[in-house]
């Protein structure tokens, strides 16, 4: 599995780092993971899950 950390504040300066358009998010709270999978769907990536910690 390849794994990329991207935090939020940063996500727009990095997202094209993420080299599969598969992803599953890992945040701090839903409004962390809905803000992120908001902005990666309609850069073109498929939100496949994601998990609080």
């Amino acid at each position: 599995m390849n794994t990329i950390n991207i935090p939020l504040p940063y996500l727009k300066r990095y997202y094209k780092e993420i080299n599969k358009k598969t992803v599953h998010l890992i945040g701090r709270d839903e409004q962390e993971i809905s803000r992120s999978a908001q902005f990666l769907k309609r850069k073109g990536y498929h939100i496949v899950g994601s998990t609080i910690q």
